[in-house]
Formats: C-alpha cells, structure tokens, sequence
C-alpha cells in the first residue's frame, strides 16, 4: 500500500520559520493537542524525507506556500 502525505513541511530552518523555536498561535494549539512538542526541532531536507520514508510515506506533495518556497524548492530538487 502506497501512502501519500499531502502538504509535507520539511523540518528546515525556512519551512519552520514561523513554527520554531515559537509556534505561531494557531500552530501551538494543535502542537498542544496531539502532544507534538517532540517534533517541532529543525533538521536537514535529507533527514525530513528519510523521517517520512521510516513512517511509510512513499510521495509526499511538498508545501512551498509562495514564489519564494517554490524558487528554493526547485534550487534543492536540481541539486538532487
């Protein structure tokens, strides 16, 4: 079984910007629900998608949010 997560942030340093070390509001109320303190730290785009990979996640659509998150998206996808 494929499994498809859509919406992927990898834990970098950009995607986490409004997220780490201070959660924006809206984000801490749902990190204070499902009790997700654990994973708001930062790691590499490598370690983002081989997290991904160990949970069984086979695609992920990744979240760029503006022409900004898409220009550096599509920087490190040419690096690979």
């Amino acid at each position: 079984m494929e499994i498809l997560d859509f919406r992927v942030r990898p834990r970098t340093e950009w995607y986490y910007k409004d997220l780490y070390p201070t959660p924006i509001p809206e984000f801490r109320r749902y990190v204070e629900i499902y009790h997700a303190h654990h994973l708001i730290s930062l790691k590499s785009f490598e370690d983002s998608i081989a997290d991904m990979r160990a949970a069984g996640v086979t695609k992920g659509v990744i979240f760029a949010g503006d022409a900004a998150g898409n220009n550096r998206l599509a920087a490190f996808v040419e690096c690979l």
